[in-house]
C-alpha cells in the first residue's frame, strides 16, 4: 500500500510538472519536447522597381524656387506638426518624402512659383492660393498627370519665421496598387485634392 502512495503521489507530482512545462510554452506556442509544425512559406512582397525609380526621380528631380535648400531635420514648429497631410485611398503605393527650407520667401511666392513650374512632366492640379494683406501660414499645391490622378506630387509650403518650409510628399502607384471602389457618381479628388 505505501508503494502505491508513492506512485500515485508521483504520477501527480509528473502530471503537474508536465502542466506547467505546456503552459510555460504559451498558447499557441510550441514547447521544446513538443514537434515544431513544418514551415510554411511566407508571403513576399514583390518590390516594383519601375515604381521605386520613378518615386526616386521625381524627389530627386524636384523643381524648387531658387534658393530652396534641402532641410536636415524637420523644423519643429507648430504649423509644420499640425498640417494635414494627403493620404492615398490606395494601396500598396511608393511614397517618399522631402523637406527643403527657402529664407525670404512667403507662402504665396512659394505656391505661386511651385504652380508655374511643375516636376517631371507632371501637370498642376491646384490653383495658388490669392495675394492677401494677412500672411497666409500654409497652402498645397499638386502635381499629378491628370487633374484626377491619385500619383503625383503634393506640395506643402508652411510658413516660417524666416522663409518657409517646402514639403513634397510623392505617391506612385506599383504593379499591385489597388483602389477601392466608390458608388457611382463619386469619385476621389487628385493627390493633393483631398
Amino acid at each position: 500500500m505505501r508503494h502505491l502512495r508513492e506512485i500515485v503521489l508521483l504520477s501527480a507530482v509528473a502530471v503537474l510538472l508536465s502542466g506547467c512545462a505546456a503552459s510555460a510554452a504559451g498558447p499557441g506556442e510550441a514547447s521544446s519536447e513538443r514537434a515544431a509544425p513544418s514551415a510554411s512559406p511566407s508571403p513576399t512582397v514583390e518590390v516594383d522597381t519601375a515604381a521605386v525609380a520613378k518615386a526616386d526621380a521625381w524627389l530627386r528631380d524636384a523643381v524648387l524656387p531658387p534658393g530652396a535648400v534641402p532641410a536636415d531635420e524637420v523644423p519643429d514648429a507648430p504649423p509644420v506638426r499640425s498640417q494635414s497631410n494627403y493620404v492615398s485611398p490606395c494601396s500598396p503605393i511608393e511614397e517618399r518624402n522631402g523637406y527643403w527650407i527657402v529664407k525670404g520667401m512667403d507662402v504665396v511666392d512659394a505656391a505661386t512659383w511651385l504652380s508655374s513650374h511643375p516636376t517631371g512632366g507632371l501637370t498642376v492640379t491646384t490653383p495658388p492660393p490669392a495675394r492677401s494683406d494677412t500672411a497666409i501660414d500654409g497652402a498645397s499645391v499638386a502635381n499629378a498627370a491628370t487633374w484626377d490622378s491619385l500619383e503625383g506630387i503634393a506640395w506643402q509650403i508652411t510658413r516660417m519665421e524666416d522663409g518657409v518650409l517646402i514639403r513634397a510628399q510623392i505617391d506612385v502607384f506599383t504593379k499591385t496598387t489597388i483602389c477601392p471602389s466608390l458608388p457611382p457618381g463619386e469619385h476621389y479628388g487628385g493627390i493633393g485634392q483631398g
